[in-house]
This record gives structure tokens, C-alpha cells and sequence, in this order.
């Protein structure tokens, strides 16, 4: 009986002790919803093509840049994330198209403030009037030739080649004249 007693008051314990430390934790908020953007794309009145890069930015790109999605056939766009830190809610949400080589963008018409709701998708469709950026041109191949290769064989005598020393020579000389007598003696008096 005391035994379950003690059993008993050492298990409140651990919770009482376990719930004044969570009760202790900072405070938490309820994280933020994303604004999760879609639509159709269109480049000087044209649907825009495939597999271009799209950004959103929070506040300016300098304080908060989304990572890039792709556009989908038929000049469509889906899955734009923008989940900015807390102190960027209220703040202006401009789109962009961007160049990955050159880093060149264009800026579409539309614009969004973020804030976000429990609806967390959006259509928004995104209108651009300047052309889409282009990459920077490849520099043309320069022919080089490639250097040839000659491979020097060491040199007897090289310092370069290790050897060993005249003390581990003779270490290992007598470690074997050692070893001989040992088996001799033990094989001499018959112990094998």
C-alpha cells in the first residue's frame, strides 16, 4: 500500500512539474497562412509561354522574395507562395517575371496587400506590358588547346622516395631472431 502511494504521489508530481514548465514556455502564436496565388499570365496582350519564372515579392523584393514557380500551358501560373515574416502584413504584394541568368525583371500591372484569411488561395491573373527578359547571349568558345600531360618516372635515389630507416632494418632483424629462438625452445621441449 505504501509503496502505491508513493508510486501514485511521485506520478502527480512529474505532472504538476511538467505542466508548471509548459505553462512557463513563451507564448506562441497561431502561425500565419500563406497566400497561395493563380491564374493567367499574359505578355503584351499575348498568353504567356511556358516554364517562366515568376516571383512575388513582400515590401519590395529587398525585404521578402518568394522562390519561383513556373509558368503552365496556356499562360497559366499556380502554386505563387507568399508567407512573409509578421512584420510585413499589411504591405504592398507585387508579381514579377525574372530572367534567372541575368536576374532582369518585369513587373506586372496587378498588385495585392497581404493579408492573409483563412481562404488561403487566390486567383489573381497578371497582366505585364513590357517583353519578357531575355538571357544574357553566351560568350562565343574560345579555342584553347589543352595542355599535354608528361609524366617524369622517379629517379632511383630520389629524396623524394621514402625509405627505411637503418634502425627499423635491425629492429625487425632482431624481433625475427627473437621470435626464431622462442619457437625453437618451446618446440625443443616438447610443449607442440
Amino acid at each position: 500500500m505504501r509503496r502505491r502511494l508513493t508510486a501514485l504521489v511521485a506520478i502527480v508530481s512529474s505532472l504538476m512539474i511538467g505542466l508548471v514548465i509548459l505553462g512557463a514556455a513563451p507564448q506562441q502564436g497561431i502561425p500565419q497562412f500563406p497566400i497561395i496565388y493563380g491564374g493567367d499570365v499574359t505578355v503584351q496582350d499575348n498568353p504567356v509561354p511556358t516554364n517562366i519564372s515568376l516571383i512575388v515579392c513582400v515590401g519590395g523584393c529587398d525585404s521578402w522574395a518568394s522562390d519561383p514557380v513556373m509558368t503552365l500551358q496556356g499562360g497559366r501560373y499556380f502554386g505563387l507562395a507568399a508567407r512573409p515574416p509578421e512584420a510585413l502584413l499589411r504591405q504592398e504584394v507585387t508579381f514579377w517575371i525574372v530572367e534567372p541568368e541575368s536576374g532582369q525583371r518585369i513587373m506586372a500591372a496587378e498588385t495585392d496587400t497581404f493579408v492573409p484569411d483563412n481562404n488561403i488561395q487566390r486567383t489573381l491573373n497578371l497582366t505585364f506590358s513590357d517583353p519578357i527578359p531575355t538571357p544574357p547571349p553566351a560568350a562565343p568558345p574560345t579555342n584553347t588547346p589543352a595542355p599535354t600531360q608528361v609524366v617524369i618516372p622517379p629517379v632511383p635515389g630520389d629524396p623524394s622516395v621514402q625509405t627505411l630507416s637503418r634502425v627499423a632494418v635491425f629492429a625487425g632483424i632482431a624481433a625475427l631472431l627473437v621470435g626464431g629462438a622462442a619457437l625453437y625452445l618451446v618446440r625443443r621441449r616438447g610443449a607442440f
